[in-house]
């Protein structure tokens, strides 16, 4: 089944857009139901996360299970900013994530980053 989805993400909040095609459903598991689409995350204020501020856009490609989601994308805060330095500098990444769309639980991969002038690996645990 093809989705054309758009909804309002909790933290960070922001505007999510997301096409692609779901199924069939696994009645027994849910979970194991196939999933595959691209998104773009927009207008996130990272400002609702305690320590951070800027604003955040996304976008990717996702496929797999509906409870093991492989993400591959990008994400842009042109204004990020540390609560404690409050000196606002671009930050650009590229990362690899594996999402649980039954729990919402997000898991990092590497992360390619690049804050100002300084590039940088990134790996959770952090």
């Amino acid at each position: 089944m093809h989705y054309d989805a758009t909804l309002i993400n909790a933290i960070p909040k922001g505007d999510i857009r997301a096409a692609g095609t779901f199924g069939p459903w696994n009645t027994e598991t849910p979970g194991e139901s196939s999933v595959t689409g691209q998104y773009t995350f927009q207008h996130a204020d990272l400002n609702t996360i305690k320590g951070i501020g800027g604003t955040l856009h996304s976008t990717g490609d996702f496929t797999g299970r509906l409870d093991r989601i492989e993400v591959q994308g990008i994400a842009d805060v042109p204004d990020f900013t540390l609560d404690t330095a409050n000196h606002p500098v671009p930050l650009h990444t590229q990362f690899s994530a594996v999402v649980d769309g039954t729990t919402g639980d997000t898991y990092l991969q590497p992360v390619n980053a690049k804050l100002g002038a300084s590039d940088f690996p990134a790996r959770a645990p952090w």
